[in-house]
């Protein structure tokens, strides 16, 4: 479907979740470039964060697999 260019605008707020065991905020250079372009979108990074992934205690793991 391509973009209406006729409509309105309407910037949302959106967050960056970066799961790793190697990298910090430092190392996050994907992350960045996420961050980077939601802003140059126009629109608001919420929150931005960096959580750990370990193969057997990762929520998120739980969540995914």
């Amino acid at each position: 479907m391509p973009i209406d260019l006729t409509r309105q605008f309407k910037p949302i707020s959106i967050a960056v979740l970066t799961i790793s065991d190697s990298r910090g905020r430092a190392e996050d250079t994907s992350g960045d470039i996420l961050a980077e372009c939601v802003a140059n979108a126009g629109h608001q990074l919420r929150d931005r964060a960096i959580v750990k992934d370990s193969v057997d205690g990762s929520p998120i793991r739980r969540l995914t697999a």
